[in-house]
């Protein structure tokens, strides 16, 4: 949605703006992923979240042609909550060298990486 007028932000981590409480429970279960120390990586959440977001619309792209059939909005939610558990667990672990703003685009462009997230 685009974003304009006054806000609500999460209570618990006091930096994800709502436009609606609406908007708020949509997001949770994605956003409870991230939200305060639940972010294990050196990568700003938003950073994180929006890998997430481009790897479900490429997956969702992929699955479209394949199938014909559109993913839900439920089936792209709980794709975003697996990959950024996945990506928590990638960037601190065996590829912890893309745990970095300056490093984590160069992680597209290795192997591994990618068929770790296979």
């Amino acid at each position: 949605e685009t974003m304009h007028g006054d806000f609500k932000k999460c209570s618990r981590c006091h930096d994800q703006p709502y436009c609606s409480k609406h908007c708020q429970v949509k997001d949770w279960m994605v956003h409870k992923q991230l939200c305060g120390k639940k972010n294990t990586t050196n990568l700003p959440s938003d950073c994180l979240l929006a890998i997430t977001k481009q790897l479900v619309l490429n997956h969702s792209a992929t699955v479209d042609l394949r199938t014909d059939t559109p993913l839900t909005e439920f089936q792209k939610n709980n794709a975003k909550i697996a990959l950024i558990k996945k990506l928590k667990q990638m960037f601190t672990g065996e590829f912890q060298q893309f745990n970095s703003p300056n490093s984590a685009s160069d992680a597209a462009s290795d192997p591994a990486f990618c068929a770790a997230l296979a």
